[in-house]
């Protein structure tokens, strides 16, 4: 999933618009950081698991 911010920049507020590509610019919803930080994270928790052949993470 790629996630187009306006003005090509990291989510820093606490809702950046997403746009659906740089040539439209139609604002197709928000990301809050908290969200973007806490899907980051799990991921993580995932891929680290996997390497290690464990069970999956039980995430929230």
């Amino acid at each position: 999933m790629h996630v187009h911010l306006i003005g090509g920049r990291v989510a820093r507020a606490s809702n950046d618009p997403v746009i659906n590509n740089e040539e439209e610019r139609l604002i197709v919803g928000f990301v809050h950081e908290k969200d973007a930080m806490m899907s980051y994270n799990n991921a993580l928790l995932e891929l680290q698991s996997e390497e290690r052949g464990d069970a999956p993470p039980k995430l929230f």
